[in-house]
């Protein structure tokens, strides 16, 4: 698109705010936006009923361009289901109750759950060498790098020299020798940087050695907590492509949907903007095949790959952090280690921003003044853990948007919303 490659030369706030000054959503997408409202589903039970409505004006306001989900566990009791607007623009298919969709790097925070649980059964320890468990892992100077250091994107391996393929995904050996052959590209611990989409391999690799079965992080969440607590309507890499009719479309911003987001929120157009560098140029010349259209075919959708392929409903991903919540996944004893993030507003210099990260998490504050944690996903995605509030919830959607985090307009509103009502409660 345009406006996409433009903002990669032009990404200055004044030439962002003089852009955005022309923005407007045409009168055929504000009357589909309209439509979609009409088709919001679902409940919100007290006292958090007012996120209906919530929820609905992010449709009629243009904000939601096809369709999306929210949901709400609260003491382990699901208190809010809301979907709507299109899983399909084209097919004119509904957002149903069972439809999954992309969720990207939310399934990183799977992946951080998987190694989390194994730590937490006395399996190894955050500070532990990777290659006391993974010895091959030591070569080309990654000797003295901490299972720490890789959740928190400090290995300095965002992007090596060869290329990851299909094959490599498909075939866990090939996998690891790719890893092992990978030589960082700062001092493991001197710096952060977002490892997009190797901190799940490189997770999935060390779970394999550390499980006392040797499973991986897709057959350990199947039969730990998914399998295990009847959570349906998640996988990382579809098992079936029968499902493949129940997941959502993605469909890519417009220049005038970016530009009107912009508007209304210009630090989420600025951080969008600042992914075009020379560590994501790099990354992706790592990953020449995975672009956001190729997300829509089935072969990749089927792809284990637990950085970003996780496809689920907000319902089942609100679920398996509700868990966390209500102490089934993770002891108490645990929990209070992974309160606090380990990095406060360090800045990530992949994505050219500061954040608080620990753990393979991404923590912030929430209205209270208190930490939470979970993860973001590409084009508007979230999860949120709180456990001190008994609280999760999730969002998710298939319109992309440019912010991030807590910069999703739509999500934001909703979490605003949420903790509103529960001060009330």
């Amino acid at each position: 698109m345009f406006l996409i490659k433009l903002l990669r030369f032009y990404p200055s706030p004044g030439y962002l705010a003089r852009l955005l000054c022309t923005s407007s959503m045409n009168p055929l997408e504000r009357g589909r936006c309209l439509e979609a409202s009409q088709c919001v589903e679902g409940f919100a039970l007290a006292p958090f009923t007012c996120l209906e409505q919530i929820f609905r004006e992010n449709f009629e306001m243009g904000w939601e361009t096809a369709g999306a989900a929210f949901a709400v566990y609260h003491k382990g009791e699901l208190v809010v289901e809301l979907y709507g607007g299109y899983a399909d623009n084209e097919r004119n298919r509904r957002w149903s109750q069972g439809t999954m969709t992309h969720i990207f790097s939310i399934t990183k925070s799977l992946s951080s759950i998987a190694l989390a649980m194994l730590i937490d059964r006395g399996r190894a320890n955050y500070d532990d060498l990777v290659c006391q468990h993974w010895p091959e892992f030591a070569q080309n100077g990654k000797g003295d790098i901490t299972i720490k250091q890789i959740v928190q994107h400090e290995a300095g391996l965002p992007y090596g020299r060869e290329m990851f393929t299909v094959d490599d995904v498909l075939d866990p050996w090939k996998m690891s020798r790719k890893l092992e052959r990978m030589t960082p590209i700062w001092v493991p611990g001197m710096k952060c940087g977002y490892h997009a989409l190797t901190i799940g391999f490189l997770i999935d690799q060390i779970v394999r050695r550390i499980d006392a079965k040797k499973r991986g992080v897709v057959d350990f969440l199947r039969e730990e907590v998914t399998d295990k607590y009847g959570v349906k309507e998640f996988f990382i890499g579809l098992p079936d492509e029968q499902l493949n009719d129940k997941v959502a479309t993605l469909i890519e911003p417009t220049d005038e949907q970016l530009l009107a987001e912009g508007r209304r929120n210009p630090e989420a157009l600025r951080r969008f903007a600042l992914y075009n560098n020379e560590h994501w140029h790099r990354l992706y010349e790592n990953w020449p095949w995975i672009r956001i259209a190729e997300y829509n075919k089935l072969e990749n959708r089927r792809l284990p790959m637990t950085s970003n392929m996780g496809i689920g409903s907000a319902r089942a991903v609100a679920r398996i952090h509700s868990l966390i919540a209500e102490g089934k996944l993770l002891s108490a004893k645990f929990l209070e280690t992974i309160d606090e993030p380990q990095l406060i507003d360090q800045m990530d210099i992949v994505n050219g921003y500061p954040e608080c990260k620990g753990f393979g998490w991404q923590y912030t504050k929430n209205k209270l003044g208190n930490w939470i944690f979970g993860h973001s996903g590409y084009g508007g995605q979230n999860v949120r853990v709180d456990v001190g509030s008994q609280l999760a919830y999730a969002y998710v959607c298939n319109g992309l948007k440019a912010g991030d985090a807590d910069y999703v307009d739509t999500f934001a509103r909703l979490q605003d919303a949420l903790y509103d009502c529960l001060k009330r409660s």
